[in-house]
């Protein structure tokens, strides 16, 4: 059980830090295609765009796929089974669909802009749990002064009673 609570572990936290990558990705592609670029020479330039060492790695391994056996769907089918995540899923699902309508540019804003508001709202969850530690940091400061000054008032009234 231990290999996989630890696979599960880690694609929990590579998921976690995918996901700007993902962003980043997207509008590399975008941009690379309203240039005129194919998207398997885009695919390529993504790999400069990814942080995630698995990320990068995969990518890498897609667009050697790509240059080598020229079939774009079983490459990409092979780099989603690399991971557990729904968004290289999506990525996986918007190239094909790309590949087969031509619509990339279209495509690739759409999810450029989901990715933008994902992570908009990522940050805000995070915000979130910062001011809770913030708040509970907060209240265990005053407790901590609260409980010194009724020592404090203790202490000088036994003094002062002398007992």
């Amino acid at each position: 059980f231990l290999p996989e609570i630890l696979l599960n572990v880690s694609d929990y936290f590579d998921n976690e830090t995918i996901l700007p990558d993902m962003k980043k990705i997207y509008d590399t592609l975008r941009i690379q295609t309203k240039a005129g670029v194919f998207l398997d020479d885009a695919l390529s330039e993504c790999y400069l765009a990814a942080k995630n060492r698995r990320l990068k790695s995969a990518l890498l391994e897609l667009t050697t796929e790509i240059s080598i056996k020229k079939n774009i769907e079983e490459a990409l089918e092979n780099f989603n089974g690399k991971f557990r995540n729904e968004h290289i899923k999506t990525f996986c699902m918007v190239i094909n669909q790309a590949q087969d309508s031509g619509k990339s540019s279209q495509l690739l804003k759409d999810l450029s802009d989901q990715m933008k508001d994902l992570q908009h709202s990522i940050n805000l969850k995070n915000k979130e749990a910062l001011d809770r530690k913030v708040q509970i940091v907060e209240l265990l400061i005053f407790v901590g002064l609260l409980a010194v000054t009724v020592y404090s008032l203790g202490l000088e009234i036994t003094t002062s009673l002398g007992i």
